[in-house]
């Protein structure tokens, strides 16, 4: 598979961009197992980011509608042209950073991509920070070993921190499959893997606020040694925090990363209402 990915490279004058994350998945049997857990749901609308050469896109494309985001500018007129027959497929000329990843597809949605690993983490986060409360949005991604470890980590993990728990807070994040550095040409120095993000389909108040949060939980892990406490008093008074330990039945000197994203979400609310 290596060798017609070179071939077509070839033909479009161009070579595998460093600074794009394009290392191109040719292992056959992975991108079987990608799209079978893809295909398990149907989606209305399935958004690839960074389709590359389309061998994942080829095989979806036969059941799905699909948009694909591509910045690489001969990437995108090549796919173009390749599915310029096919009725359920699209493609934009665009930097995923900048998109409104909202705007995008209709119904029930998928976000799908092999990330490039020195943006993976804020493609995870502006995808969270779009549809944290949105149920028919899920999002499969190919990432960094790294980073999808830690957004899976449990409480009490060295890599469990803010960003992990607004993450948790709003989607079961599930391991799908490991991919090893021989499965992508040209081979990077690093592992990968498969996560999936389902939305858990929260029962928010209205006036939940997302961005104070999104806040409070960085404030929580702002000094990571400190207990919590410590970390929330420029915020809450040293009483509001106690005693909303204390009714959450949490030690005094508990740290955050010993709480899970419920009891999280709870102190949030319970902090918040007592301030108001």
């Amino acid at each position: 598979m290596s060798i017609e990915i070179k071939q077509i490279l070839q033909k479009l004058n161009t070579n595998p961009k460093k600074k794009l994350g394009q290392n191109f998945l040719i292992n056959k049997n992975k991108i079987k197992k990608l799209t079978s857990e893809i295909n398990k749901v149907h989606y209305d609308s399935i958004i690839e980011i960074g389709p590359g050469l389309g061998a994942i896109t080829e095989e979806l494309i036969k059941n799905n509608n699909i948009i694909c985001i591509e910045k690489d500018i001969k990437l995108f007129s090549y796919l173009k042209d390749k599915y310029k027959e096919s009725q359920n497929f699209s493609i934009i000329n665009e930097d995923v950073l900048k998109c409104d990843l909202s705007s995008l597809g209709s119904g029930k949605k998928l976000f799908f991509g092999n990330l490039p690993y020195n943006i993976g983490t804020k493609i995870i986060g502006n995808f969270t920070d779009s549809f944290f409360s949105d149920i028919n949005v899920t999002g499969i991604f190919m990432l960094q070993k790294e980073v999808g470890q830690k957004i899976l980590s449990d409480k009490g993990s060295k890599l469990y921190n803010g960003f992990v728990v607004k993450i948790q807070t709003f989607y079961n994040v599930k391991n799908v499959i490991s991919l090893n550095e021989s499965d992508f040409w040209p081979q990077p120095n690093i592992k990968s893997i498969l996560i999936k993000l389902e939305n858990k389909n929260r029962k928010l108040l209205s006036n939940f606020s997302y961005k104070e949060y999104t806040k409070f939980l960085y404030n929580c892990f702002k000094v990571r040694r400190k207990k919590l406490s410590n970390n929330l008093q420029m915020y809450f008074t040293k009483e509001a925090i106690n005693d909303n330990l204390n009714n959450l039945k949490l030690k005094q000197d508990i740290r955050a990363q010993d709480i899970d994203d419920d009891t999280f979400l709870k102190l949030f609310k319970d902090l918040t209402d007592s301030k108001s």
